[in-house]
């Protein structure tokens, strides 16, 4: 439990800088629409189970376009 709260005080000021950018992209993505990545994106964000965990927002979906290869190079390095 303090290994948590010691990591979510230190995240929670990276995720509010990452806000606005979160959101530009978001907007980008969703209203725009074009490429491969913007039409993941979109189909996770109509995906029946997953519309109602509010991926149709813009700040959810770009945080998810923010995630998903920090994710995987995160991923990468810690499995070489």
């Amino acid at each position: 439990m303090a290994a948590f709260l010691l990591f979510f005080g230190v995240l929670k000021p990276l995720g509010l800088l990452l806000g606005g950018t979160s959101f530009r992209l978001g907007v980008s993505l969703l209203g725009d629409g074009h490429g491969a990545y913007a039409s993941l994106i979109g189909a996770l964000s109509d995906a029946p189970v997953l519309a109602y965990l509010g991926f149709d927002r813009y700040v959810v979906a770009g945080g998810l376009a923010i995630a998903l290869p920090a994710a995987l190079a995160i991923g990468r390095c810690s499995a070489s």
